[in-house]
C-alpha cells in the first residue's frame, strides 16, 4: 500500500506467502510462516535487483529465490516502511540497465 503504483518496466510486484526461518538459538531450524513481497524481474536481473537494494543507503536486504527478489515484510519495523517503500520506488522509476558483460 505504501508503495502506490509503479513503473513496470524494470519489475512487477506480487504478494506471497512463505516461511522464514528464526536464524539461531535454541530453535535454529525453526521457520516461521510470512508474508513476502517480491519483485519480479522484467528489465533488471534478480541479481541486479537485489544488488541495488542492497547498495541503497541503508541497506535493504532480500533474498534471492526462483529469480525474483523476496522481502520478507515481518523482518520490516514499521519506522522502516517508508524507507523501503522509497527505494522500490527509486528503483522501478530507474532508468538504469544491466552493467555490461565483458568479453
Amino acid at each position: 500500500r505504501r508503495i502506490g503504483s509503479i513503473d513496470t518496466r524494470n519489475f512487477t510486484l506480487a504478494y506471497a506467502d512463505g516461511s522464514s526461518k528464526t536464524g539461531g538459538g535454541a530453535l535454529p531450524l525453526l521457520e516461521l510462516p510470512t508474508r513476502l513481497l517480491a519483485l519480479v524481474p522484467n528489465r533488471l536481473s534478480a541479481h541486479r535487483i537485489e544488488t541495488w537494494l542492497r547498495d541503497y543507503d541503508p541497506p535493504i536486504v532480500t533474498r534471492v529465490e526462483n529469480e525474483q527478489v523476496l522481502l520478507d515484510v515481518r523482518t520490516v519495523q514499521d519506522r522502516e516502511l517508508a524507507t523501503v517503500a522509497r527505494a522500490v520506488r527509486e528503483l522501478a522509476a530507474s532508468t538504469e540497465t544491466e552493467p555490461r558483460q565483458e568479453v
